[in-house]
């Protein structure tokens, strides 16, 4: 064997290699992460020994512009903080006058807060005896600011660009505006331009 290898040309040695490479390549797959879409997604998670399902930014959008009316969405926020702001088509009850009753003829409940605290009272109270599935805005109206009115493009478009125009439309059509900076890379690159020599 090793004197067949000593027989064959360099050509024919760099073609071997060639194709041993490339079905190491086949075999291996990608070694970059394929593009994962931020969002649109429901993930469970334990929080304080209950299972408590978490719905993504993007997907509530997405049910809202589809003009879905198998939910209920509820801001338990004060009154004036949802008068200041709040997300389309939502309805106001503060967590502490929430009542089972109030919300009824719905497959699905979604309570959303201002940013990372979780509706103890509210998911409690629905979770216990109730056939609605209850939902709850990850992040809170916060991520929904971040990844809904104003989603940063370039960030995103370096990845993907189909989806980036379609966090722009979605952005758009709920009167946000999206972050279409300066390409980070570019960035970058005039930084050390400026520190030259």
């Amino acid at each position: 064997m090793k004197a067949y290898f000593k027989n064959i040309t360099l050509d024919k040695k760099l073609a071997l290699v060639a194709l041993l490479l490339a079905v190491f390549a086949a075999v291996a797959g990608n070694p970059y992460k394929p593009f994962e879409m931020p969002g649109k997604t429901i993930e469970e998670r334990d929080v304080e020994g209950n299972l408590v399902k978490f719905l993504d930014a993007l997907l509530l959008a997405e049910w809202i512009m589809e003009k879905r009316d198998d939910f209920h969405l509820v801001d338990l926020r004060s009154k004036k903080e949802f008068d200041e702001y709040h997300i389309p088509h939502a309805f106001n009850i503060p967590q502490v006058s929430l009542k089972r009753e109030m919300l009824q003829g719905k497959e699905k409940i979604v309570f959303y807060v201002q940013e990372e605290e979780f509706p103890h009272a509210a998911w409690k109270l629905f979770s216990e005896k109730s056939d609605d599935e209850i939902l709850v805005l990850n992040g809170g109206l916060e991520k929904w600011r971040e990844d809904v009115l104003f989603p940063d493009l370039v960030r995103i478009s370096v990845r993907d660009e189909k989806f980036a125009q379609m966090m722009k439309r979605t952005s758009l059509y709920f009167g946000g505006t999206p972050k279409i900076g300066q390409d980070p890379k570019k960035r970058l690159q005039k930084k050390y331009l400026r520190e030259g020599c």
